[in-house]
């Protein structure tokens, strides 16, 4: 509700008490501070949220691609300087992978 609906502890306190909710232990309505530490305790992601996610999308393949590199273990037997990579490439319209 407090995500939801944007409702602070005072208004879901209220709520829950002309619904008839209150602590399953001892059966009394929960109060304002009650419901606020449990906001507080559990704190809802905001990273979460639809509207702020931005994709980046393209239709023709080519426009766009994803690069990724990994470095490779050392071989026993070889230089430890020198360092092997692996790379691949992700195209966004077509999803192969080179």
């Amino acid at each position: 509700m407090h995500h939801r609906l944007g409702w602070t502890a005072p208004l879901i306190a209220a709520y829950l008490r002309d619904c008839s909710i209150g602590n399953p232990s001892t059966g009394c309505p929960l109060s304002q501070r009650a419901c606020y530490n449990v906001l507080k305790r559990y704190p809802a992601s905001r990273k979460n949220r639809k509207e702020d996610i931005v994709r980046y999308e393209k239709k023709t393949p080519g426009e766009l691609g994803y690069m990724d590199t990994k470095k490779l273990p050392n071989i026993k037997g070889e230089d430890s300087k020198d360092k092997r990579y692996e790379m691949a490439l992700l195209d966004d319209a077509s999803r192969l992978t080179y």
